[in-house]
């Protein structure tokens, strides 16, 4: 792909829990947006894409812009292996639920040190799977694997944004874990994932831009985690 890859460092939890990282990422995008002729690329070729955690926060900051009047939606979306329901209530994260190295109990670990105690988690900021509405949004690229507690989620969100009218491309390995990405140097399918999401990308001479979240680590505090009561989600 013949593309500018701006990689955005979103603040992470617990110390920085929802809505900071969707706030920096909704941020980042503006301001990519509305720098475009300094840094040299097209608007109208530029998208957002993450994986796992980033994925979430790429699908809410495609709803969010939808949402607000004026505010910049990006050209596509690219979602791989999206976390999109913090509740965690499909088949498929009791079917992997161990041994598949995202397990239940550090998918729950992450949602409560991202939630922190805020009591809407299904709100689609936070799960964009709930959203009533998805129609409208940036086509989409979603890849997603068999042998992963979240596989659901993709496949799902897929469902409905293909009912709702919004194109999507879905790239499936049903042989691979989650994060299988990452793992190029022993997985032979993260190279060739690579290629087909590129190749996916449906816009001419690729994307000028592409927005990546992807940031599969968090830090660790013994600070207990702040409530959002007045928040205006």
């Amino acid at each position: 792909m013949n593309a500018v890859l701006v990689w955005v460092e979103y603040r992470l939890a617990p110390e920085h829990p929802y809505p900071v990282a969707f706030d920096d990422v909704r941020h980042a995008l503006n301001w990519i947006h509305d720098s475009h002729a300094s840094l040299g690329i097209d608007p109208n070729r530029l998208g957002i894409a993450g994986d796992s955690s980033g994925g979430n926060l790429a699908a809410a900051a495609s709803l969010a812009a939808r949402e607000q009047p004026g505010s910049f939606l990006p050209k596509f979306q690219i979602l791989i292996y999206p976390c999109l329901d913090l509740k965690a209530t499909l088949d498929s994260h009791r079917t992997f639920a161990e041994g598949y190295l995202l397990t239940e109990e550090l998918y729950a670990w992450y949602r409560r040190n991202y939630i922190c105690g805020f009591v809407k988690a299904t709100h689609w900021r936070l799960s964009p799977l709930f959203a009533h509405d998805v129609s409208g949004l940036p086509p989409a690229v979603i890849l997603y694997v068999g042998f992963d507690p979240l596989r659901d989620e993709a496949a799902t969100y897929a469902h409905r944004l293909r009912e709702s009218g919004v194109p999507v491309k879905t790239l499936y390995f049903p042989d691979m874990i989650h994060g299988f990405l990452t793992m190029g140097g022993t997985i032979p399918a993260a190279s060739a994932a690579i290629g087909r999401i590129a190749s996916a990308v449906d816009l001419p001479k690729a994307a000028a831009l592409s927005l990546t979240f992807s940031r599969y680590k968090y830090h660790v505090c013994g600070a207990a985690c702040p409530a959002f009561p007045n928040s205006n989600i």
